[in-house]
Formats: structure tokens, C-alpha cells, sequence
């Protein structure tokens, strides 16, 4: 689906098997017929108010992709180590995907290499 090989300024790309933001906003330009300037303002724009959002502790709802929503995890104590150590709360994000996503992630696809 995404090409790896040897950028437009003839730079190398290496292959790590990971899509990068690079890699999404160059696909989407071409599928849509966009410039790639003009896609990573959009994309960006998009990520920087995703963003905000959830540091706000707002749930944000993308039908037919899923829900993002912060989540508190707990404080906690590590008994393993010499001495154990506490470690506070923290804030994180959790993604649940969309029943349509889950659907579509399961169905017609060979397993995903491990």
C-alpha cells in the first residue's frame, strides 16, 4: 500500500515495517489528488486539535475509526525493585476502536506478522 524506496530529494527511506506521518499524508495527497503541502497542513491541523482536545479530558468520537479518551492511571508501587519504588498517577490515552473498525481489521486479511 505505501511505497518505501527512494524519496523524491533522493534520499534512501528505510523500510521498518511502521507507517510514519510522512508516509499517511503523502498516500492521502495521492488518493486524493492533493499536494502534500497542503495535506500535512490538514493533517496536522487535525492531530494539534485531537490533541488539545484530549489534554482537556475531552472524549473524542471519529465514527467509523473509534473513541479517544483520556485515561487516569492509578498511582502505584513497584515491589520488585531494591528499593520498591512509588510511582504517582499519570494521565495517558486510550483508543477503542469502532465495532465497523474491528470489523474491517478482522475480516479478508492474513494475520499481522509477529
Amino acid at each position: 500500500m505505501f511505497c518505501k524506496g527512494v524519496s523524491n530529494r533522493g534520499r534512501v527511506v528505510v523500510d521498518t515495517g511502521a507507517v510514519n506521518r510522512r508516509d499517511v499524508i503523502g498516500e492521502t495527497a495521492r488518493r486524493k489528488g492533493l499536494t502534500i503541502l497542503g495535506t500535512n497542513e490538514a493533517v496536522g491541523a487535525f492531530l494539534e486539535t485531537l490533541r488539545e482536545l484530549l489534554v482537556e479530558g475531552e472524549e473524542v468520537h471519529i465514527r467509523g475509526l473509534g473513541i479517544f479518551e483520556q485515561k487516569t492511571m492509578p498511582a502505584r508501587r513497584l515491589h520488585f525493585t531494591d528499593p520498591p519504588m512509588d510511582i504517582g498517577p499519570r494521565r495517558t490515552v486510550k483508543f477503542v476502536p469502532s465495532e465497523t473498525f474491528r470489523v474491517a481489521l478482522n475480516t479478508d486479511h492474513e494475520p499481522a506478522a509477529t
